[in-house]
């Protein structure tokens, strides 16, 4: 490599350490000065922190099968946390928490909720056995491209899938009337490879029925109608959040449409300008959340990520003044970088500040 070409590969590093060092010490200025907390928005639980700890008592003892009335009881009675997720939803993440990676570690993950749809055979129980292999399915395969999946990988993904839909095709949900089976119908048809498009949407229709208020549900599904998975086009995603607010207007007015564009900030490369948002329904929505939920941080964190994401700096710099609590898996998916998403919160934050003070904000 010629003399010059080491040099500047040497000049262009330099600059880089110094520059996220720069970067580094304005987060920690940041953070130290607003004294944020942190945490996530399933902690959000405001009066039902009781029944969040019953769930985790049923992790320490073993027995699983105590979950299905308590989800049953938070199903039926169709609550709202402050942080606009469905309280059952919160208590079906706190049950079968992030998966392991190593099939070993899986296989430990996995006995409780064997043995809980042995002890109770229903098709909740099988619902949630089934929920819980897609969780291990989905590490198998990792968050690589396509083409950086080894056979290894894809081989797990398919296994654990294969598995859950045996166990949901031995317990079927004949009534229909099972959240948890129904979700993970639903889980396992979004496999485009082997399900087409109807299929797709009319397992969403049916857990949908079900789950009406689910915002986080409704988010989920917007994210499958991009392209790159089942979508035809940005009218799929454009149609379905307008027929979302339509449905939930009674409970969250414009806020369904809103928080279903602010999870699509989350999406690697994915533009506002390939979607057909409306920017000013997105204000609209987040504007009606926080008038229904006022003390909610995670209503404001995801408000500041969708301004963010369509490019509205100064609506980041008048929302993140309310924040003093970041929740990270807002801001990134992956449970296993906590501070990745505090930092891109922060870094965000940055950004408005000095927009601010060069554009003249408001202040």
């Amino acid at each position: 490599m010629p003399l010059i070409r080491l040099v500047s590969d040497g000049i262009r590093s330099v600059r880089g350490f110094f520059e996220d060092r720069q970067e580094r010490k304005e987060r920690q200025a940041l953070m130290a000065k607003r004294q944020f907390r942190i945490a996530s928005s399933w902690d959000e639980l405001g009066e039902h922190e009781m029944t969040a700890r019953a769930v985790e008592a049923i992790k320490a003892s073993g027995e699983f099968e105590k979950f299905e009335p308590l989800f049953l009881s938070a199903h039926a009675a169709d609550v709202t946390l402050p942080s606009g997720c469905a309280l059952h939803e919160a208590l079906m993440r706190r049950i079968l928490d992030p998966a392991p990676v190593e099939p070993q570690a899986q296989r430990a993950y996995l006995a409780p909720f064997f043995a809980a749809f042995e002890t109770r055979h229903s098709p909740h129980m099988a619902g949630l056995l089934a929920n819980a292999l897609i969780r291990c399915s989905d590490e198998s395969r990792g968050a690589d491209v396509v083409d950086e999946t080894s056979d290894e990988q894809w081989g797990g993904y398919s296994d654990h899938r294969m598995r859950a839909r045996q166990v949901l095709d031995a317990c079927a949900d004949v009534a229909g009337s099972s959240l948890l089976w129904q979700t993970a119908d639903y889980h396992l048809a979004i496999d485009v490879v082997e399900r087409p498009r109807d299929a797709v949407d009319a397992a969403f229709e049916r857990v949908w029925m079900l789950d009406r208020y689910n915002l986080n549900l409704c988010a989920d599904h917007g994210i499958i109608l991009l392209p790159r998975w089942v979508g035809r086009g940005p009218n799929d995603l454009e149609v379905f959040a307008r027929r979302a607010l339509s449905v939930t207007e009674d409970r969250f007015g414009a806020g369904a449409y809103g928080f279903i564009y602010s999870i699509q900030a989350g999406v690697g490369s994915h533009d506002v300008s390939e979607t057909l948002c409306d920017p000013d329904l997105v204000v609209r929505g987040f504007e009606d959340l926080i008038e229904r939920f006022p003390t909610s941080q995670s209503i404001l964190n995801r408000y500041a990520m969708a301004m963010d994401w369509i490019g509205d700096l100064q609506a980041v710099y008048r929302i993140q003044k309310r924040i003093n609590t970041i929740n990270p898996n807002i801001w990134v998916w992956s449970f296993d970088d906590q501070a990745g998403g505090v930092d891109d919160a922060l870094n965000v934050f940055l950004d408005a500040r000095d927009a601010a003070l060069s554009e003249r904000f408001d202040r």
